[in-house]
């Protein structure tokens, strides 16, 4: 049995979603089953041991209790050491601990102290990011997402797409270079929204319509990140085009470039051939190998 300790944010439910009718896997959204002390007492920042009640419900108690030796609790992207702590005390001997990660963190001096309570209470943390698995030795796996609802899409489905090229994305520290991309593709019907405070957030099931009305979903990750996001996930479960900046997409497995251009390698004159170019199908297991059952399989 594995229990997923996730937030309850609907990108989680959505990629979640693709393992809801397993029957060894327990989801388990924290703040749903949380009151407001608990919320506090998480974000309190505290490295000395609270009460057990004071940061866990009583449905999150019970679950972790009934769990056997050899079973596994991911806790996903919770950090917090109040909360690492309360769940050491209550996990039975035998169940191994993870921390699944889905943020860079390299760049963060209070992570630092964070991971010391993390490795003292035995979690091994897993990460997307090539560049905190080399800095702070974590293990490494590939991004994946929810493929299965999206196995019956055709890539020529919609043809009267609304957009060429569709990029959403948090502003951070790349406005310039989203500007400079969006400029590049002026001649082409885009749409690129940069979101800069959360009230502008889209809701992850409206961007992924808004993904499905486009020829190519747009990647913009920072200089030197050799990390892939959901965008080269999302493109090829929905069979879409892929335009990115990052030239370490080379190194996956789903690459194809009849159906992903990088920006600085590709010739841009060849931009407007590669748009309107077929999707070239990839095998079920390379497809397979990104979704999140997959994913699910690493935690033993």
């Amino acid at each position: 049995m594995k229990l997923i300790i996730y937030p309850d944010v609907d990108i989680w439910k959505f990629v979640l979603s693709g393992i809801k009718t397993r029957t060894d896997v327990i989801q388990f959204p924290l703040n749903q089953h949380s009151n407001i002390f608990q919320k506090v007492a998480r974000k309190c920042g505290s490295t000395i041991p609270l009460p057990v009640h004071f940061v866990l419900g009583s449905n999150l108690q019970t679950a972790i209790k009934h769990l056997m030796p050899e079973d596994a609790v991911i806790v996903a992207e919770y950090t917090e050491p109040a909360l690492i702590l309360a769940l050491s005390r209550i996990i039975p001997e035998g169940v191994s601990r993870y921390i699944w990660l889905w943020n860079h963190k390299g760049d963060n001096r209070i992570f630092a102290k964070i991971l010391l309570t993390i490795n003292k209470c035995h979690f091994k943390v897993v990460t997307y990011d090539e560049l905190d698995a080399e800095k702070f030795g974590f293990e490494w796996h590939t991004q994946f997402f929810n493929v299965k609802p999206f196995q019956q899409v055709d890539s020529l489905q919609n043809n009267s797409f609304l957009y060429d090229f569709f990029f959403v994305g948090y502003a951070k520290n790349r406005v310039e270079e989203i500007q400079k991309i969006h400029s590049m593709l002026s001649s082409y019907a885009c749409l690129f929204v940069t979101i800069r405070t959360t009230s502008e957030y889209i809701p992850y099931t409206r961007y992924m319509e808004m993904a499905m009305q486009s020829r190519c979903i747009v990647e913009i990750v920072h200089t030197g990140d050799p990390s892939c996001t959901l965008r080269p996930l999302e493109a090829m479960a929905i069979r879409r085009k892929l335009l990115t900046n990052n030239p370490a997409v080379r190194n996956y497995t789903f690459y194809r470039p009849q159906n992903i251009f990088i920006l600085g390698q590709d010739n841009l004159n060849d931009l407007s051939d590669f748009l309107h170019s077929p999707f070239e199908p990839l095998p079920s297991d390379i497809v397979e190998s990104y979704d999140v059952n997959s994913w699910v399989e690493i935690f033993q």
